[in-house]
C-alpha cells in the first residue's frame, strides 16, 4: 500500500525533511521570513515581486508611479485628439 504524502505534516520542517521524491518541488523559506518551506513556484513569485518593487521602493511608490504614467498617457492622447480636430 502506497502512503499518501502530505507536506503539511508536522514532521516536515524543511525541504530536507521531505521524502526525496518530493524535495525538488519545494524550496526552503529563510528564517527571517518565517522559516519552513513552500512550493517552488510560490518562492519564485515572491522573488519576482521583490525584484519589481526594487530596493528601497514600496508598493505605494509603485502605485503613484503607475498612476502618474497613466495620467501622462491620457494627457498625450487628449492632446493628440485636439490636434486632429484642428486639422479638420
Amino acid at each position: 500500500m502506497k502512503e499518501s504524502f502530505n507536506p503539511s505534516d508536522e514532521e516536515y520542517k524543511k525541504v530536507e525533511d521531505l521524502p526525496e521524491e518530493h524535495q525538488g518541488e519545494f524550496a526552503d523559506v529563510p528564517e527571517e521570513m518565517g522559516g519552513g518551506f513552500v512550493k517552488k513556484e510560490a518562492m519564485e513569485n515572491t522573488e519576482q515581486t521583490r525584484e519589481k518593487i526594487g530596493s528601497g521602493q514600496d508598493v505605494e511608490n509603485l502605485q503613484r508611479q503607475a498612476l502618474y504614467e497613466k495620467e501622462k498617457r491620457e494627457r498625450k492622447e487628449t492632446k493628440t485628439e485636439f490636434v486632429r480636430l484642428g486639422e479638420i
